[in-house]
């Protein structure tokens, strides 16, 4: 079983203009067992400094060890083979 923990960080976007920055990041589920051959579908939403869900930002996916866990752009986490992970969201 790979055990996959997850982390979330936050950068603003400015591309197109003035936007409120991203003041954090929630990740969903915040941990989670993945078995090998296995995929489960993460999710991450940007909020502001209130709380509120910012739209229109790019969340980017990555793998602290891809040889444990992988996940897409789309957030689609996959075992691979026995260990640990941490998949973060930024």
């Amino acid at each position: 079983m790979v055990l996959a923990s997850l982390l979330a960080a936050c950068t603003a976007d400015h591309a197109g203009g003035p936007t409120k920055p991203v003041a954090s990041v929630t990740v969903a589920p915040l941990s989670a067992p993945l078995p090998v051959g296995t995929t489960l579908q993460l999710t991450a939403i940007p909020k502001d400094d209130e709380g509120n869900p910012l739209s229109g930002r790019t969340v980017t996916w990555s793998s602290s060890d891809s040889a444990v866990a992988t996940i897409t752009a789309g957030g689609l986490a996959s075992g691979v083979t026995l260990g640990s992970a941490n998949l973060t969201a930024t």
